[in-house]
């Protein structure tokens, strides 16, 4: 029987049994499939080209365990997909090494640091300007230790069922008090801070 009229079972079995003219015409007939699988993911053509490398050791290694040979269309594209999804997973947990290899300092440059401290300095002055209790509560809740509810209730007078209503209160008064001083969110001075 000639390679195009063997039945995909035929060709299946065959390259089960180790007959690598068999596995050559598998390939043959769904490495279209396998790269079409691989680019609807819209992956780099590097990533394409991994996965379908990948895609067909996987089906190599695996071959032996497949029950259905007129499926294997089926199985050998959920092993492109879940090559694809593989290499997307990656992709987003891995930083491009140009983005490293670029001479860029993973630590903030000097004007970023002199930004940051001048922002830091215009809260310090805004906090300084709030009433006592109100001060006090921001200082505990944001310079401080960490203190708990309880001591700051004590030392503000503010009752501890007060406090999350008054933090944001005074909190919604800084930002604008901020805002007034040209520290509005969005601007650079205040993204730094």
């Amino acid at each position: 029987m000639r390679a195009d009229e063997d039945t995909l079972e035929d060709l299946v079995a065959a390259a089960q049994a180790g007959d690598h003219r068999a596995w050559l015409e598998l390939l043959e007939r769904f490495d279209g499939m396998v790269h079409g699988v691989a680019r609807s993911f819209r992956l780099q053509d590097a990533d394409v080209a991994d996965v379908v490398q990948n895609t067909w050791l996987s089906a190599f290694e695996k071959l032996g365990a497949l029950r259905e040979p007129d499926r294997f269309g089926g199985w050998l594209r959920a092993i492109a997909r879940n090559e694809c999804r593989d290499t997307c997973v990656r992709a987003g947990r891995e930083r491009p090494v140009d983005e490293v290899a670029a001479g860029e300092d993973p630590r903030p440059g000097p004007e970023t640091l002199a930004v940051r401290a001048e922002t830091a300095l215009a809260v310090r002055a805004a906090v300084a300007t709030l009433p006592h209790p109100n001060r006090v509560l921001v200082e505990h809740l944001f310079f401080a230790v960490p203190s708990d509810y309880a001591r700051v209730a004590q030392e503000t007078g503010i009752p501890v069922g007060g406090i999350g209503p008054t933090r944001a209160r005074v909190l919604a008064a800084l930002r604008a008090r901020m805002a007034r001083s040209g520290y509005e969110p969005g601007t650079a001075l205040a993204e730094a801070g």
